[in-house]
């Protein structure tokens, strides 16, 4: 069973192998993944990375490799990882942070 499941979906969807080559940088990604998105997915999202920053405060990169296995170096340390992650989280909500329960644009 998939214990980060939104997460799972947005580091294989959008952060693969050839994620900077169809984009310029994560807010751009970031950008697609909120206009592809529903509300609960983005939620998901955000909950998914404060649990899993939550439970791998001590091992973190060991912990990103075993259980996503990116096709992204998402950082050389476990500090760096914890900063991708975190813009990653905030950029999930284009709202300033703030989480709306709304439909998605048509």
């Amino acid at each position: 069973m998939d214990s980060y499941p939104y997460l799972s979906e947005l580091l294989g969807g959008y952060f693969h192998q050839d994620a900077y080559d169809d984009a310029e940088n994560d807010e751009e990604i970031m950008r697609g993944f909120r206009r592809s998105s529903w509300d609960y997915q983005r939620l998901g999202v955000r909950a998914d990375i404060r649990r899993f920053l939550h439970q791998h405060r001590g091992d973190l990169l060991a912990a990103i490799e075993r259980t996503f296995h990116p096709s992204l170096i998402l950082g050389k340390t476990d500090a760096e990882a914890r900063e991708w992650l975190t813009k990653i989280e905030s950029l999930a909500d284009d709202q300033g942070g703030e989480i709306l329960l709304q439909s998605p644009p048509a």
